[in-house]
C-alpha cells in the first residue's frame, strides 16, 4: 500500500478485471506534489508511479476523474450533486 511494487500494475488491473464494475466508479486525483504532502509515508517517484496506473486504468474502464480541492466534505457534495444533475437530464430525455 506504501510502496510500489514491481507487478503492481497487473495486480490492480486483474482486480479491475475480476471485480464486476460497478455503475460509477471516481478517480480522486491531484498534482503529485500535492499528494506527496497528504501522504507523507510515500516517495513522491512512487507517487508519480501510481498516478500513471490509475490513469491507464481510468482511461481503459471509464472512470471518472475528479480533482480533489478543498475539503472532503465539498468534494462529495460536488460529486453527489453532478450525478444527481446528471441523473436528472437524463430521466428529463
Amino acid at each position: 500500500m506504501h510502496e510500489y511494487i514491481p507487478h503492481y500494475r497487473r495486480l490492480r488491473s486483474f482486480l479491475c478485471w475480476i471485480v464486476p464494475c460497478p455503475t460509477r466508479v471516481f478517480l480522486l486525483h491531484n498534482d503529485p506534489d500535492i499528494i506527496s504532502e497528504r501522504k507523507n509515508d510515500l516517495s513522491e517517484t512512487a507517487v508519480r508511479q501510481f498516478i500513471t496506473i490509475y490513469e491507464e486504468l481510468a482511461k481503459k474502464h471509464g472512470f471518472e476523474k475528479v480533482r480533489t480541492t478543498g475539503p472532503p466534505d465539498d468534494l462529495a457534495k460536488a460529486i453527489i450533486t453532478g450525478q444527481f444533475c446528471e441523473i436528472a437530464s437524463n430521466v428529463r430525455a
